[in-house]
Formats: C-alpha cells, sequence, structure tokens
C-alpha cells in the first residue's frame, strides 16, 4: 500500500527509490519499444537509417588523478552509448559503461542486441509502405530537404564500391538498413557484425599508418565511404540527441549504485521516445492508423495519449 494511503506521506528519497527499482527496467525497456514501433508505424522508411554514439554524464562520486605531479579529486562520469534512428532520433539500445570503456566493442553489443527487434522494425516498415498509400509523400512532408537523403541512399546502393557488401549480407539475408558511426568504430569486427545483421556500415575511416597493409573490406570501406560521404554528415544529427536528452533530464546520473543508474539511463530513453511520439503525432494524422496499429498488437492512440 503507497505510503499516502496510510497516514505517511512518502518524502522524496522515497519516491525516488521506488522509481529507480531495478526491477522496473524490463518494464520500461519493453514500453520503450512500444513507442518505437508505434512511431515506425507512423513514419516508415524504406530501410532503418541508425548512429550509434556515446556521450559521458557524470556520477555522484569522485575519482583520484594525478596533475602536475599533486593528487587531485575530479568528477567521475559514465559514458552512455546509444543506437539512435536518423531523422525520428529514437533511442533504440542503450548502454551504460564506465567512462574508459572504448566505444568499438560496445557498437558490436549494442548491434547484437537489437539483431530481431531490428528485423521486426524492417519488416512493419516494409508492410507498412505495401498497404497503406501515401507514406512516401508523408515522409516527404515530414522530413522536408532532408528526404532527399533517402533518396541518395537507393541511388548509391547501385554503385559498384557498395556491391561486394550487398553480396555479403545477401548470403545471410537481406539489407534492412545503413549504420553511421565515427572513426571509434572503423574496424574489421564491427564491419562484420554490421554486415551479419543486415546493415550496410558508413564508418568514419581511420588514418591508416604508412605501409601497413589492411584488409580489403576495410579498403573497400574507404572507398565507399568517399562515395558515400555527403550522407556520413548526417551523423552528426545523432548531437540532437543527446541534447534532448539533456535539456529535458540533465547532464548527470543521481544514484549512487550501479543497478539504479541503469534504471535512471531507461527511464531517460524511453521519456525521450515518449516525447517523440507526440510530438510526430501531432504533425501526421493518427486517425487513419488506427486499425493498423491494432493490427501490430500496438496500442492505438488516444486523446491522452497526444494531449498538448
Amino acid at each position: 500500500m503507497a505510503p499516502s494511503l496510510v497516514g505517511i506521506a512518502p518524502d522524496d528519497n522515497t519516491i525516488w527509490r521506488a522509481a529507480t527499482n531495478p526491477k522496473l527496467k524490463p518494464i520500461i525497456d519493453e514500453m520503450s519499444k512500444q513507442v518505437v514501433k508505434t512511431v515506425t508505424i507512423l513514419l516508415p522508411f524504406p530501410l532503418l537509417l541508425l548512429v550509434t554514439d556515446s556521450t559521458g554524464l557524470t556520477i555522484p562520486e569522485k575519482k583520484e588523478k594525478t596533475r602536475a605531479m599533486r593528487k587531485i579529486l575530479k568528477q567521475a562520469y559514465q559514458k552512455l552509448h546509444i543506437t539512435t534512428t536518423l531523422f525520428t532520433n529514437l533511442i533504440l539500445d542503450y548502454k551504460l559503461t564506465p567512462e574508459n570503456r572504448n566505444d568499438s566493442p560496445v557498437y558490436r553489443e549494442l548491434i547484437g542486441n537489437l539483431s530481431d527487434f531490428l528485423r521486426e522494425l524492417h519488416h512493419l516498415q516494409k508492410r507498412i509502405l505495401g498497404e497503406v498509400a501515401g507514406i512516401p509523400e508523408r515522409v516527404r512532408t515530414v522530413l522536408g530537404s532532408a528526404a532527399s537523403f533517402i533518396e541518395k541512399l537507393m541511388d548509391f546502393l547501385e554503385s559498384s564500391s557498395v556491391q561486394i557488401f550487398l553480396k555479403k549480407i545477401r548470403r545471410v539475408g537481406e539489407l534492412i538498413g545503413l549504420s553511421l558511426g565515427d572513426s571509434a568504430y572503423f574496424n574489421l569486427k564491427n564491419l562484420e557484425s554490421s554486415l551479419k545483421e543486415g546493415l550496410l556500415p558508413l564508418f568514419k575511416p581511420k588514418t591508416r599508418p604508412e605501409g601497413e597493409k589492411e584488409n580489403r573490406l576495410l579498403t573497400c570501406m574507404r572507398q565507399m565511404f568517399l562515395e558515400m560521404k555527403e550522407l556520413y554528415r548526417y551523423r552528426g544529427l545523432v548531437e540532437a540527441v543527446f541534447g534532448n536528452l539533456w535539456s529535458r533530464n540533465s547532464t548527470s546520473l543521481c544514484s549512487r549504485r550501479k543497478e539504479n543508474r541503469e534504471v535512471e539511463a531507461a527511464l531517460m530513453c524511453f521519456t525521450h521516445n515518449l516525447l517523440i511520439l507526440v510530438q510526430l503525432s501531432e504533425t501526421v494524422s493518427v486517425n487513419p492508423m488506427e486499425e493498423l496499429l491494432q493490427q501490430q498488437s500496438v496500442t492505438p492512440l488516444t486523446p491522452y495519449a497526444v494531449a498538448r
């Protein structure tokens, strides 16, 4: 029974402990996935457009460091790694790691965790595009000039520099999307992991040491990057996701326990996705989609869900 019902007013600490209960995390993550599915139905693209990046969030701890031969206490932080969708800015998955964790292996964890969900989203998009009229026009209306990105991407898929990657993808399945990332993700393991999941990787190449031999696939990626450099520039839109997270929440995590901070991160990502759904539902027509939402086992939007 809630404390207020037995004559005890809950204080802030009681409310915070309840809100960051680790048992809530799987529930919050599932609700976030349902929001992502709903947005996908409202605004489907021919392919999934993904961006992976990381940012730092301070935590209530101090870390001892040595500077100029003196020991000082410095604010500690954790890295928040996210895989988000381009243009719709939905957070598909996230992971909190120590501040010194390398970004590269976390990419493989995120993409691996999303494997089934990405295919589900792709098949959902294909079905909507095949069954509902007027979707391309809706996408162009919502995206404006950015809609040209999709047209250019589809043209680039015919380029000879892309074919080696498409052949590898088709050996295990079908192309489901594009995955953008900066040079921190440029290595053979991440390239192969992307292809395995049906994603065409577009990572900014690292500078190759003079005289060092390189894997053929990485060499091909360098060539492909030069042709698709214009599309890569859109990777910077991930900063808008971080900006929204910071402005709506903060740049810090308040919990001292690791498991509670995981719930904090889950809440941040869920509320971010939910607000995107609310904003999008005000832009596109919702009523014609209610029957389709029901068919997909997604709760249709109600006047309360889209209330300003």
